[in-house]
């Protein structure tokens, strides 16, 4: 696998403080969350 072909850009997608939990184990668990539903983790 080359890793040059799974790199994304995210320049239309930021990230916003707003959107973020206020504990950082409780966004670990979000984004953790959202990689194992996209299969990359």
């Amino acid at each position: 696998m080359n890793l040059r072909d799974r790199r994304v850009q995210y320049e239309t997608a930021g990230l916003d403080r707003g959107d973020l939990a206020d504990d950082p184990i409780v966004q670990f668990g979000r984004w953790y969350a959202d990689a194992v539903s996209a299969a990359i983790a």
